[in-house]
Order: C-alpha cells, then sequence, then structure tokens
C-alpha cells in the first residue's frame, strides 16, 4: 500500500510505483498511431471515390451502443472491486482488534493473579507462580503464530495461488509471446482449474510451512553464529528483552508444550540464531509471496509435526492455533481461579477474530466471476480495436484524433487494470493490502503487553503508603522542632 498527500498532484502524476497509467501507454501509443493512419486512409479514400472497400460510417449509434457495454461494464467491475477491496480492510482491522483485546484481557487477568500471589509466601503460591508464567509466554506465542499463519493463509490464498500458477506456467513465463502462448495451451487445464481441483493440487508451494524470523526472550545472550553450544533461552515476567533470531521454523522455544533449550549445532544449520537487534519494520517490497514473518519464540519439532502434517486438502492451520490458545485459556481458568462466564469474554473475542479471519478468506478465496470478466475483455478489446476509426471518421483532425483515441484507450484499459488490482488486495505489487506490516504491529503490541508490569496496583498503593508515611515523618519532625 502507498502513502500519500493528496494535495501533491504532481508528484502523484509523476510517481512510477503502483501506477496503472504508465503502464497502458504503449497499449493508447499504438492505438493513436493507427488512428493517424486511418485518418491519412480516409483522407486518401475522398480522393479516390472509387475505392469500394474502404469502410464507411454515417452515424454514430454502434459506437455509442458498444461504448456504452463497454463503461456499464467497467463501472460495474470496478465498483465490485472497491467494495472487496474495502471489505478485506474491513476484516483484517476486525480480526486484529478482536485479537489483541483477547490477549489484553488475558494478560490482565494473569498480571491480576500473579499480583495477589506475590503478596503470598508458600510454596503453592510459587508452583501457580510459575504456572502464570508459562502461561503468559505460551500466549504471546501463540497469539503471534496465530497471526502469522492467517497472514501466511491471506497471501496463500487461491486467488494469489493461480496467479502463481500463472506466472509459472502461463503466458508471462516466456518472455517470448508465441512460447508463451504456446505453454498456456500446455498447461491450460491449470491455469483454468476449479476450485475443487485446486484443494488438493498445490504446484505453487502454498501449503508449506512458512519461514519464521524468531523473536527470542532474554536478548542479553550473546551467541555468535557458529557456536556450537546450547542456547538457553530464559523467561522474565516482569520485562523480557526480545531480539531478532534468523529464519527458522525451530529454534528458539516458548511455551508450556517446549523445554527450554536450543541445540546451537541445530540452529547453526539455517545461519545462526542471533542476528543484530533491528526495527520490525521490513523494507519496502512488492513480494510477500515467500516473505518470512515474525513469530515470538520458535516452532518445537513437536509444533511442526502438528502444524506441518495435513492429510488431504490445504492445511488450516489458525484453527489449530485457535485450539491451542483456548487450550491455554482453559488451563488459566484452572491455574487463577477466574469464574467461566467471566473468562468468557476472551473466548469470544477470539472467535470474532477467527469470524474476521474467515471472511478475509472469502476475499482472498473466491474470484471476480469469470463470465463477467471474459466478457469485459472481449469488449475492450473490441472498442480498441473500432476506436481508431470511429474518433477518424467523425473528428476528422490531425490532431484532436490521436489525442482523444490516446485518451480513451489510457482510460478504459487503465480502469480494467485498477479493477484487477483491487479484486485481490492481498497478492503481491504496491498497491497490496499491507497484511504483513499489519501483523508485525500486532507482534510489536503483543511484546508491548506482555512486558507490563504484574504488580503495578500493589506497587500504587505502595507507593502511596510510602508517600503518607514520608509525610507524617514531615510533620512529627516538624511538631518535634517547635
Amino acid at each position: 500500500m502507498i502513502l500519500y498527500d493528496n494535495r501533491e498532484q504532481l508528484g502523484a502524476i509523476l510517481h512510477l510505483n503502483g501506477t496503472v497509467i504508465y503502464k497502458m501507454l504503449p497499449l493508447s501509443l499504438v492505438a493513436a498511431a493507427v488512428s493517424v493512419g486511418v485518418n491519412w486512409w480516409k483522407r486518401w479514400s475522398d480522393e479516390n471515390e472509387d475505392v469500394f472497400w474502404l469502410p464507411t460510417v454515417h452515424h454514430p449509434f454502434a459506437a455509442m451502443t458498444l461504448s456504452g457495454a463497454v463503461t456499464f461494464a467497467l463501472v460495474f467491475r470496478t465498483s465490485l472491486a472497491w467494495n472487496r477491496y474495502w471489505d478485506a480492510c474491513v476484516q483484517a482491522a476486525f480480526m486484529y482488534s478482536k485479537w489483541s483485546d483477547s490477549f489484553t484481557t488475558l494478560i490482565s487477568f494473569i498480571n491480576h493473579a500473579e499480583s495477589d500471589l506475590l503478596e503470598k509466601d508458600s510454596s503453592e503460591a510459587g508452583e501457580k507462580l510459575k504456572e502464570l508464567k508459562e502461561i503468559r509466554t505460551s500466549l504471546v506465542h501463540n497469539f503471534s503464530l496465530l497471526s502469522a499463519l492467517a497472514v501466511h493463509r491471506l497471501i496463500h490464498g487461491d486467488l494469489a495461488r493461480m496467479r502463481r500458477r500463472s506466472d509459472l506456467l502461463g503466458m508471462r513465463s516466456r518472455r517470448c509471446c508465441p512460447c508463451g502462448f504456446h505453454r498456456m495451451l500446455k498447461n491450460w487445464n491449470m491455469l483454468f482449474s476449479s476450485r475443487r481441483d485446486l484443494r488438493f493440487q498445490d504446484i505453487s508451494g502454498a501449503y508449506a510451512l512458512p519461514e519464521f524470523s524468531v523473536l527470542s526472550v532474554d536478548g542479553e545472550e550473546k551467541v555468535k553464529s557458529k557456536a556450537k553450544k546450547k542456547l538457553k533461552i530464559g523467561f522474565s515476567s516482569h520485562f523480557p528483552a526480545f531480539t531478532l533470531c534468523s529464519k527458522a521454523n525451530g529454534q528458539c522455544s516458548i511455551g508450556n508444550r517446549t523445554a527450554a533449550t536450543v541445540e546451537g549445532e541445530g540452529a547453526d544449520s539455517d545461519g545462526g540464531i542471533m542476528r543484530p537487534e533491528k526495527s520490525m519494520g521490513k523494507r519496502f517490497s512488492n513480494v510477500t509471496w515467500s516473505s518470512d514473518l515474525v513469530i515470538v519464540g520458535g516452532l518445537t519439532y513437536e509444533e511442526k509435526q502438528d502444524l506441518s502434517t495435513m492429510e488431504g486438502s490445504q492445511p488450516d492451520r489458525p484453527n489449530i492455533l485457535f485450539e491451542w490458545i483456548s487450550e491455554d485459556i482453559n488451563f488459566l481458568i484452572k491455574v487463577c481461579g477466574i469464574p467461566p462466564p467471566i473468562m468468557s469474554r476472551c473466548y469470544q473475542e477470539l472467535s470474532n477474530g477467527m469470524l474476521g479471519f474467515s471472511q478475509s478468506i472469502k476475499v482472498a478465496d473466491i474470484p471476480f466471476p469469470f463470465p463477467f470478466s471474459q466478457l469485459l475483455e472481449v469488449l475492450l478489446v473490441g472498442f480498441t480495436l473500432v476506436l481508431p476509426f470511429y474518433t477518424s471518421y467523425f473528428t476528422q483532425g490531425m490532431v484532436i484524433t490521436p489525442l482523444l483515441t490516446f485518451g480513451i484507450t489510457m482510460a478504459i484499459w487503465s480502469l480494467s487494470e485498477i479493477s484487477r488490482e483491487l479484486e485481490n488486495p492481498y497478492a503481491d505489487g504496491p498497491n497490496q493490502l499491507p497484511v504483513i506490516d499489519t501483523h508485525e504491529r500486532f507482534v510489536e503490541n503483543l511484546r508491548g503487553i506482555y512486558r507490563l508490569v504484574p504488580n503495578r496496583r500493589r506497587q500504587r498503593e505502595e507507593a502511596k503508603a510510602a508517600a503518607a508515611a514520608a509525610a507524617a515523618a514531615a510533620a512529627a519532625e516538624a511538631n518535634a522542632e517547635n
């Protein structure tokens, strides 16, 4: 997504990244050149009246009818494309809002329970504090992993997979048009497929488990990239430091399903565990298909097995994470003793977030109806072919004819290209929705909430008591001096 100031009109005209206007320049120039040729052709035919095979146009009814059909189809498609784009924005924002609400509420329950347990000095309270710490780390890991897998599912939706197939097997896979056309005919069934067939075919690699950039807890640990030793991952329930780790699917462990150590040799096989800490904001890139995703804590072997072993059709990994988080909430109820009706708010917000995710999948998987798209392409091609003739016959000018042809061709094809851009908001490109950036902002939010002090309320009470004691001591000292 490109952010801009709409008062910068000249800059908006000259900006090239994300434009559709300049993509249509070659076609518009060709149409304008054809209109000039037709104009010269018409002048020559007027001087040679015996040339019977030249076309003649006496009334613009046919052109008006065709242009009306093209305009209606373009406006209708653009309107539906914008509705899809905006619906994707709304559902993504709704999804992350609900997941953030659920996580914040859960952490507040944990902080309150820890604050009460810190006032007690018993072995039972110590065991519960340890369990709460495990739940806290498990929740921040699972929520970040849920977001990462949800984003991976959206950017690898059925529309993106068909686009990937087109890049690999269609005309776009060859620079030479005849070779690309032959390749398209050869792979016709792959380029135009039913959704049922797509469910069991994964030639684009969309079903593979994504790579992750792992944020580990206890960033004070310094480990060289080629260290052959164990790396202990510590947890602090108050202010843990986070450090960006390398791309890996099974490194910095976290949560109550995992052990607290990572073998340095295994981590080194992917280029080293640690890399310099930096902002989570990625470089500006138009490619999201193969982007790595940030999570808090790496996957363990058991988690990788659960997320990778999916028989049959496309794996539904976000629902697996939904179940894991529900397990954590169930365990939290047992440890904290919170009544289930009160905790039901967390379940509800988590479920609402999954509803937003399901609505987003609708946009990522369901295309614009093929018959309408096919009809519009035919209308656009036909209108572009006859446009130079009509503008030449009804304008009869050597300057205005190519200008009108150029402008009309660019307008109709640019609108069609804009519709294609908006129909799939999760596809690669500068005009896509910034779902990866939204995911990273969500992880930053998780990290900030994770760092909240659990006994903040008790600290405020102690600060007030200390202030009152200091005031009383000052007053007693003043009275003693008097």
